[in-house]
């Protein structure tokens, strides 16, 4: 993937981010509109029911009675008449009285308290210089008479500012605690799929580079090993010759190695299956290296269980993995050692196992992970196709590969191919 593109948890993450931010916003918006709605709603069934109370007889005109109900209900109280004159009042004397008085016993106001029906009391927020909520109501003995109960809501307002704050502080913590997690969640989960998507990447980039490496050298190289061996059986006489010829095919023999290693990867899926004896395929690789493997002082322990089901192999494909397998095993075995193979039934007969277990130096771990990647290699002149390729044709049967560290040195590869369907 390219910097310019957002990694796949940050694709992920970032909406659902979004989302849970404005479910929050919106779920703490209608939190705080409901509370703030229930402590109006207390305060003003509270003023209401004061003017209820004291309307019903003549406790509205005896100012004593109401700074006892101020006291208990914190609510100044203004007893008036309609054309505006006051009778009793708990309001104290100072700058704000008039504002406040004039504000409460405002013409349309005494109407509107007057004319009420049934006479329920007339509920409105004013301003008398803070933010206030006024229940009017006539006296029941005295009908041109109104009582006015006056309730302070600058408290009530900031105690919902002070309660939304603390809602959206928490919305806010939570969706930043959200956004982590999601964040350390989705990269373990995405992680697998990132890799893949650069195992694929470069994948598409070795193929195209096989297919066009493929055509360009292997026609001339074909050429090259002609003429070499022709200028060998020539001069089949002249040892120094020979000695320089031989190298050079053994140059080229490398060279054909690689080549077919690009070519393998330009063609995955191409398979030709039929079923097949794993073990005979195993042997006949075995004989097909075994004086390259005697020349390199390497022993084979060969364990091929008997009565193993058939496998539904490509043989020819399955050859070139067991030659690559089998190369690395003996690159890695620098002076001489022990390759063993073992083949053995899993799963109650349903799948195959081979194991291919060298005593050589092992992998470096720094590469463990990767081996399995385009062009990762541990050996100086290798270009890291073999181990992909033998990925890509196991893979493309059914069946698993894995390298881990074999005991007390070296490395093992396992295969698991399933077995033929009549064997199932």
């Amino acid at each position: 993937m390219t910097q310019r593109r957002l990694r796949l948890h940050h694709r992920i993450a970032i909406p659902f981010a979004v989302v849970a931010l404005l479910a929050m916003l919106a779920a703490a918006l209608v939190a705080i509109s409901a509370m703030s709605r229930a402590l109006q709603a207390r305060v003003e069934s509270q003023i209401v029911n004061t003017s209820v109370v004291i309307s019903q007889s003549d406790f509205a005109l005896n100012a004593a009675i109401l700074r006892s109900v101020k006291a208990i209900t914190g609510a100044d109280v203004i007893t008036y008449t309609a054309t505006g004159e006051v009778i009793a009042t708990t309001v104290e004397p100072g700058n704000a009285r008039h504002a406040l008085i004039a504000a409460a016993t405002a013409p349309d106001v005494t109407r509107a308290a007057l004319s009420a029906t049934a006479n329920v009391p007339v509920v409105r927020a004013i301003d008398c210089g803070k933010p206030c909520l006024v229940a009017h109501r006539h006296l029941a003995s005295r009908p041109d008479t109104v009582v006015a109960v006056i309730a302070d809501t600058s408290e009530l307002i900031g105690a919902t500012r002070r309660l939304a704050a603390t809602v959206l502080i928490g919305a806010v913590l939570s969706l930043v605690a959200m956004i982590v997690l999601s964040q350390v969640i989705t990269r373990r989960v995405t992680a697998p799929i990132d890799d893949a998507l650069v195992r694929s990447e470069k994948l598409a980039l070795a193929g195209l580079m096989a297919a066009r490496v493929a055509h360009d050298v292997r026609n001339p190289l074909a050429s090259i090993k002609m003429q070499t061996q022709v200028l060998g059986a020539r001069l089949r006489d002249d040892v120094e010759t020979q000695a320089q010829v031989g190298a050079v095919l053994r140059d080229i023999q490398q060279v054909e190695t690689v080549v077919k290693d690009l070519i393998e990867l330009a063609r995955p899926g191409e398979l030709r299956r039929r079923p097949a004896p794993l073990n005979e395929v195993v042997r006949e690789v075995l004989n097909q290296l075994s004086p390259q493997l005697s020349y390199r002082k390497i022993a084979v322990r060969a364990e091929l269980a008997d009565a193993l089901p058939t496998v539904d192999l490509d043989t020819d494909r399955f050859r070139q993995v067991l030659i690559n397998v089998f190369g690395n095993a003996a690159d890695a075995m620098t002076t001489g050692g022990t390759l063993a193979v073992v083949t053995r039934r899993s799963g109650g007969g349903s799948t195959v196992v081979l194991d291919v277990c060298d005593d050589g130096v092992g992998i470096d771990p720094g590469i463990h992970d990767r081996v399995f990647d385009p062009f990762v290699s541990t050996k100086r002149d290798g270009v890291g196709l073999g181990l992909v390729n033998a990925k890509a044709v196991i893979e493309s049967h059914g069946g698993t590969i894995e390298l881990f560290a074999a005991e007390p040195r070296g490395t093992c590869v396992r295969m698991t191919i399933p077995a033929s369907a009549r064997h199932g």
